[in-house]
């Protein structure tokens, strides 16, 4: 277990108006996990992140409960997604005689340096952003829409974008989505506007269900399709561009985590980019790419 209080990163001013290192109570987001019916963990899902459109704006660290590393029947990697996506504690519920994924819990751990173990998480839970709180069929039989929740990460002029699907698990349906600008706005928040003189970013798929890919959003920019098989899920990076010397960098976080972005801080100072952990975190790969001259040493 990590406590709520060693999550990365601190609370920018917007929905909390509290400070992250401002005591706070911890608060269960939802019901329990992995109850015994077969649209259990889609479910899970949906309840957090749509709770979270009220419950975000709270003094409260969300709690979105504890969840199994394994076996694979209780979607872990689905799970640990929402977990890492919230400023609660992390708390395993593997069974005694199970062994535990320690490549799933690194991706929502890091050390500091002094050699402390702390969770990369963000401050602000993932919510449905308000384009898409009234969408229907959100959990119908086969193809369909999937489930969409940002965490903005204004100190880091970025955000992150979760989706999963949400189908009916008997009918083994895909989740077929298109991420559009307004979903990008959401996970920007104010970043875009505070930054200052590009509006340009770039957006980094994360891979969780599907190959690695970005992409550089412009005012003509017409979304990125996805498709998410039963139990899955994606992430994606949403990172501001940054012109230095005639080139265009993003800073994309560690890329080896859920949360990339967490606990990050990126500003521009006399021309040169400066970034840091807010908590001094040192494992995991810090990722700054200039995409104008390396594109094509990404995976596309």
């Amino acid at each position: 277990m990590l406590p709520a209080d060693s999550s990365t990163g601190a609370c920018p001013g917007t929905p909390c108006p509290y400070s992250a290192h401002r005591a706070k109570l911890t608060s269960s987001n939802s019901d329990d996990f992995n109850l015994k019916y077969a649209d259990n963990h889609s479910d899970f899902v949906r309840w957090n992140v749509y709770s979270s459109i009220l419950t975000r704006h709270l003094a409260l660290d969300l709690d979105f409960d504890m969840f199994s590393t394994t076996p694979q029947s209780r979607w872990p990697l689905y799970h640990a997604l929402l977990r890492a996506l919230g400023p609660g504690p992390l708390l395993v519920s593997d069974a005694p005689g199970e062994v535990s994924d320690m490549t799933l819990l690194d991706r929502l751990t890091a050390r500091d340096h002094h050699g402390r173990l702390a969770g990369v998480k963000t401050a602000i839970p993932a919510t449905v952003p308000s384009v898409r709180w009234f969408w229907d069929n959100i959990q119908g039989e086969g193809e369909g829409p999937a489930v969409v929740a940002v965490s903005p990460i204004a100190e880091a002029h970025g955000g992150l974008i979760a989706t999963w699907n949400p189908r009916k698990a008997e009918s083994g349906g895909r989740a077929v989505d298109i991420i559009t600008r307004a979903e990008l706005d959401a996970a920007l928040g104010s970043a875009i506007t505070v930054a200052g003189n590009s509006d340009e970013v770039v957006l980094w798929r994360v891979g969780l269900s599907s190959r690695p890919k970005y992409e550089i959003v412009t005012g003509d920019w017409s979304g990125m399709k996805l498709e998410i098989d039963k139990g899955g899920c994606e992430l994606l990076v949403v990172a501001r561009v940054w012109h230095l010397d005639g080139k265009k960098v993003a800073v994309l976080g560690m890329l080896d985590k859920l949360a990339p972005l967490a606990g990050m801080q990126v500003a521009q100072d006399e021309g040169k980019l400066a970034e840091r952990m807010t908590t001094g975190v040192i494992r995991g790969t810090n990722v700054q790419k200039d995409y104008s001259s390396a594109a094509t040493s990404w995976p596309t």
